[in-house]
């Protein structure tokens, strides 16, 4: 049984969502100053200097490729690996059946 461990007011999981919370708005607010930044052009700021630059990304299509060459033969050119998630949901509100 997992033991519970409370190092400040909240427990560590709604922690984990305030934080999430938190990262959500920030990357939002990164989002907009980074259009803006590309979209004026303007990359000199006080105190830092942005520089923009474009690629070319070359991905594959796992569903061309299985066309192409068979369900099988582009399993066997995959490899699997282990990736744990941690996915938060709200409780469900407490109903006082006793009232």
């Amino acid at each position: 049984m997992p033991r519970p461990k409370k190092t400040q007011n909240r427990h560590p999981v709604d922690r984990l969502y305030d934080i999430r919370e938190q990262i959500k708005l920030l990357q939002a607010e990164e989002k907009t100053l980074r259009d803006d930044i590309i979209d004026s052009g303007d990359t000199k700021g006080d105190q830092y200097v942005a520089m923009v630059k474009s690629s070319t990304r070359n991905l594959l299509d796992r569903p061309a490729l299985e066309k192409r060459f068979g369900r099988d033969a582009v399993a066997e050119c995959t490899k699997a690996s282990e990736v744990t998630t941690l996915s938060l949901y709200r409780k469900a509100e407490q109903i006082d059946v006793f009232k």
